[in-house]
This record gives structure tokens, sequence and C-alpha cells, in this order.
């Protein structure tokens, strides 16, 4: 992804956030349902790379009705469950670009968790990070926290985490600051979200946005939060995620893919750069034709950014 910035202000935009004709674009591609549809299950079966293996592992548990997730969890069936996904601490929380309406995401999920505690009509389930294995912290303790907590709030932790797919089956609204369930859910099954910063899908008509701590709280205590997106809503979110999933990227052979496992792999540099040299070697051509496609676009006098939705303009024109 490269992307032009033309004035100094443009600098808080999102890299990856996409112009709303360019999901519009998407959504009327004649196999938008059939790339949703693959893209979603490569997901699902913990494939589609970053947070996705650890998210939807097979290996965890998926909740397919409230009444076992609820009895599981020792909650009530009669409230609406609020998920609370929580973001890894320590993952660049002063990044995103215009900033959060909390200091960090610590703070974020601590004054959260305290509102919570008070609001016992709604369930409350704080979920965490399904990768915070790579972004360890010493000076919280989960468990303590939520160790004496009233019944309508509940932690999974990393002990007992639940397959992400569950959410499709026992959420009714998904919170978080940045996180890819602010616009995944409701994608997947029209479940609301609401995000507490700027992100990259910010202002695009997929979650609820609140201006201010006020605010964020004030729609935590709507009950008609939880209605569920409009067909319109659901499809706009089905676009984004194809953008990030499918058209923000391009494809570039000299760039070797890397897990979230292997960038952490302590072992690396043992393999990882005799990969890339591997790939120079057996792949110069296709390298050299898509370089010289890409600065091609990027030398037009009209270049604003370069992704795989882009690249098929130009080949389309």
């Amino acid at each position: 992804m490269i992307k032009k910035y033309g004035h100094m202000e443009d600098i808080f935009e999102h890299q990856y956030k996409p112009d709303l004709k360019d999901l519009i674009r998407i959504a009327n591609m004649k196999s938008f349902s059939e790339d949703f549809e693959a893209v979603m299950k490569a997901q699902r079966s913990g494939s589609l790379g970053g947070d996705s293996p650890f998210a939807f592992s097979r290996d965890k548990k998926i909740y397919t009705n409230r009444i076992d997730f609820s009895q599981q969890f020792n909650l009530s069936i009669e409230k609406k469950n609020i998920f609370v996904m929580l973001h890894a601490f320590t993952d660049a929380p002063h990044s995103q670009h215009k900033g959060m309406l909390f200091k960090d995401y610590y703070d974020w999920f601590i004054t959260t968790y305290q509102f919570a505690i008070d609001r016992s009509e709604f369930n409350w389930i704080f979920k965490q990070h399904p990768s915070i294995q790579f972004y360890p912290t010493k000076d919280v303790d989960f468990n303590l926290l939520f160790s004496s907590v009233p019944p309508h709030v509940s932690y999974i932790g990393e002990d007992r985490q639940v397959n992400s797919e569950s959410l499709m089956h026992c959420a009714d609204l998904v919170v978080t600051c940045a996180g890819s369930a602010g616009y995944e859910f409701p994608a997947f099954c029209g479940v609301p979200s609401i995000i507490a910063g700027d992100n990259f899908y910010r202002g695009l008509g997929i979650s609820y946005e609140p201006n201010s701590i006020c605010e964020y709280f004030s729609m935590l205590s709507d009950p008609q939060i939880f209605t569920p997106l409009s067909r319109d809503k659901i499809l706009l979110a089905q676009a984004f995620y194809l953008y990030i999933n499918k058209y923000a990227q391009v494809d570039l052979t000299a760039v070797l893919p890397l897990s979230l496992r292997g960038q952490n792999n302590p072992n690396i540099d043992n393999y990882y750069w005799n990969d890339v040299a591997n790939i120079y070697r057996l792949s110069a051509d296709k390298i050299y034709v898509d370089c010289k496609q890409y600065i091609d676009i990027i030398r037009r006098a009209d270049f604003k950014r370069l992704t795989g939705l882009s690249v098929m303009e130009v080949k389309d024109a």
C-alpha cells in the first residue's frame, strides 16, 4: 500500500481507509457475494493471516447458540450481550491517526470495565485479544480484576478463549477502539459495533462513532443500540471487509509473506533472509514486471493510492 498525501492535514487520514466510491464499486461487482463468502470462509477457517489463525482457531470452542454460551459463562439468557473486544495494550496504542477518546487502550478498557460493573441490565463480556501472547504485559492482572465482578460481567481470558465465530451467534453489540471486530461482525451477521476512536473505517457508515467519552457511555446505555444493522449497512460493511482483505493489498512477489507467529519467531534470522534470496533468484523476471507496473502507476500525475483496486482500474482503463 502506497498513498500520496497532498497536504499536511492529510497525514491524519489512515493509509488503508478507502473512499466511499471504492466500496460502492466493490459492492457492484458481479462476483461480490461469491468473493465475500470465499474470504469469510478463509478467515473462519483460520487461514486468512494476521490474527485470524488465533481468533478463529479450530482448537477453540464455537458456541452456536446463546443458551450454551450463557450457561458456560454464568450469564443471564434474558439480557443482551455486549462483547468488549480487548486490544493488546502494547500494540501501538497511540498510532490511531486522529487519536482515541481515551488516553490509550488500557484507559479505554479500565474505564469501560468500571462502567460495566454498575450496569447490570446488560451482560458484559470482555474478550481477550486473540494474539495477546505476542504482547506481554506485567502490570495488569486480568484474572485478579475479574475475580470478584458481579454476575453480569464475564472475562474470556487467554486460558479459556472461544472461537470468535461464536460472536455471530451470541453477540448483540461489539465494542472496540480500532479493532477489526468493528467491521467484521457487522459484515458477517449485522451485529452493530461502537468504536472509541479514529481508525481506518471511521466515517464510512459501518459503526457507531461517538465523538466524546460522554457520548460513548450514552450509546452503551441506550437499548436502541442493539438494533440489527440494515441491509444497506451490512452490504457496506461487507464491501469494506472485502476491500481490506482482498483489494487493499497489491501482489508483490518481492515481499515474502510472514505470519504473526513467524514475525515473533526468535530464530527468524536463521531462515527468513535465505528464503528472500531464493525468491529473488527464482522469480527475478516476475519481480521486475511487478515493480515496473507499480512504478508506472505511481508516476502518473493523477496518482492517489496504490492498491489492488487501483491496479484493476488502470488495467480496465
